[in-house]
């Protein structure tokens, strides 16, 4: 069976724009939804400067290449999210502007994946300055935004909302970030689930951290379709394949304990600390090592718990 009978987002950069639009093409094919990425993959975490530089490009590559011969000339036919800078940065407002800019030019996202969403006033004020009518997903991933996921969930214009699981485990200060083999990772979830329940809304899971472990997220799959019973959940990946991947025969998933022993926990912020610094490419924002993502959120959660034990 392949992944497509379920729903499905992919994040992609905006450092390549060409290639990300092949990409676009390819994972619409396949029934997968793609959320270009203006916010964390379009960043150097140790320095505003380049970030700024950064995203400029990427804003610019992005209206660049939608105005192309070659793009106008492909049989593109997919409609994209996009994932802006949140309310409270910098880049907010450039972001808009670049959604309106290529409404103008009759590209129109099919919705905005919005970061750190903690209010519906913040709905409000992102659906009040763009220029056309789409989606709008709130992704909550602040603990002020969980405290009020009931009123963000409950927001008539929206249809779904997003966890993300590394802001948030930052921002709740977690060590180590549990993971989807923890079952304490799940008592959230299962609070984000009753509220999708409650009000009736979609549940876009957090990205599946392990890149190059389809068996492991296949028994993620089966195990929140047996957990919670819900057609309402959709789910995020990272790399195209794991998207475009076959289950796997073994579906069953098993839970590893939960690393609490001060000893292990330093050894894992050691481990982490070490692995994105020796396999973050090119100054990109997230290293990859031994199968696992590892973001800047944990990068720096890992720091900030060495320095304070």
């Amino acid at each position: 069976m392949i992944l497509n009978s379920n729903k499905i987002f992919q994040y992609l950069p905006l450092t390549h724009t060409r290639a990300t639009f092949r990409l676009v093409t390819k994972l619409h094919k396949h029934k997968v939804t793609s959320i270009l990425d203006l916010e964390d993959s379009a960043q150097n975490p140790f320095s505003l400067n380049e970030t700024e530089i950064i995203k400029s490009d990427a804003r610019k590559n992005l209206i660049s290449y939608i105005k192309s011969e070659r793009f106008n000339n492909s049989d593109f036919q997919a409609t994209p999210y996009i994932r802006i800078n949140s309310i409270s940065s910098k880049f907010f407002e450039e972001d808009i502007k670049l959604i309106n800019k290529l409404g103008e030019d009759n590209f129109f996202f099919e919705g905005i994946f919005f970061p750190k969403t903690e209010s519906a006033e913040d709905i409000d004020k992102l659906i009040s300055n763009i220029s056309y009518e789409l989606k709008v997903v709130p992704m909550i991933e602040t603990v002020k935004g969980n405290d009020f996921k009931n009123e963000i969930v409950s927001h008539p214009s929206i249809k779904a909302f997003h966890y993300g699981h590394f802001d948030f485990a930052l921002d709740q200060k977690q060590w180590p970030f549990l993971d989807p083999n923890h079952l304490e990772y799940w008592y959230l979830i299962d609070e984000f689930i009753e509220v999708s329940n409650e009000h009736k809304k979609d549940f876009i899971h957090t990205p599946f951290p392990f890149t190059n472990d389809p068996a492991l997220f296949w028994q993620m799959i089966n195990f929140m379709k047996e957990r919670y019973s819900s057609n309402s959940i959709v789910f995020c990946t990272l790399n195209a394949e794991l998207s475009l991947s076959e289950q796997a025969d073994e579906n069953k998933l098993e839970f590893i304990e939960y690393p609490r022993d001060i000893t292990d926990l330093k050894k894992l912020a050691v481990e982490i600390i070490n692995d994105f610094e020796a396999n973050r490419a090119n100054k990109r924002s997230f290293g990859v090592s031994n199968n696992r993502f590892i973001p800047p959120h944990q990068y720096f959660a890992a720091q900030n718990y060495l320095k304070h034990i």
